[in-house]
């Protein structure tokens, strides 16, 4: 079924909704879904400064799931820091 069907269709269950309103439900309907199955994954670049820790991070970014540095995969953290350097 294209785009164009189901607001059509849409549409017809939902007669005093607007267009645009309908394509916002959609949209959001797409990104919930996107979101629960982990069904979208990318990738981003962020450069780093030597011992600093946290970073402001895209908003895109739902969820990372590895941190490569220098083409290697960085090792997780387990427990706590022996320094903290929260901003």
């Amino acid at each position: 079924m294209t785009k164009q069907e189901y607001l059509d269709r849409l549409k017809e269950m939902h007669p005093d909704a607007s267009y645009a309103r309908i394509v916002n439900a959609l949209n959001e309907a797409i990104k919930d879904f996107s979101y629960r199955t982990n069904i979208l994954t990318g990738t981003f670049t962020q450069n780093t400064v030597v011992d600093r820790r946290y970073y402001e991070l895209d908003d895109d970014i739902i969820e990372i799931k590895s941190v490569d540095v220098n083409d290697k995969v960085a090792l997780k953290l387990v427990g706590r820091p022996e320094t903290r350097d929260i901003l």
